[in-house]
């Protein structure tokens, strides 16, 4: 299941990250770059589990992992934004690996089904919501929400 990112969800995501000029950032399930784009390209570690977007990644200039991303383990970083994959609920078991990245002080910027709201839990993190967006993933109706979770310092 691939659904690259809206620009119009990327830039509100990655203005919510509020990503420092020290900030080590992270970027799982990176697809095609949709949000890493946008993010700083020398401080930011893509993961991505399909070997053809790893190479477009690549072609872009990003400092990719191929691995899947429940089964990576990476250093913690600053900051951590994501679009991860919906289907059969995988969306909240990638919300978690990421939230377990985060360093003291970090914050986790993920798009997310809107059913989500009511049914995520991140104990040790403060989260806020922003959505709902609809209509905004071309070729869908789904209406998507974004989790800001900063992790106390």
């Amino acid at each position: 299941q691939f659904y690259p990112t809206p620009e119009k969800l990327a830039r509100i995501a990655v203005d919510l990250a509020a990503i420092g000029d020290a900030h080590q950032v992270l970027e799982p399930s990176a697809g095609m770059a949709g949000l890493a784009d946008l993010l700083p390209t020398e401080r930011t570690t893509c993961v991505e589990i399909s070997p053809l977007h790893c190479k477009v990644l690549e072609a872009k200039g990003h400092n990719v992992t191929q691995a899947d991303f429940l089964a990576w383990s990476g250093a913690p970083v600053d900051r951590i934004v994501a679009n991860p994959p919906f289907s059969e609920g995988r969306w909240k078991a990638h919300t978690e690996h990421a939230a377990n990245m985060l360093r003291d002080g970090g914050r986790l910027v993920a798009i997310l089904p809107a059913s989500a709201k009511n049914s995520l839990s991140l104990p040790g993190l403060n989260c806020r919501w922003h959505g709902p967006y609809d209509n905004e993933f071309s070729g869908t109706s789904v209406s998507v929400v974004m989790l800001q979770a900063d992790k106390s310092a």
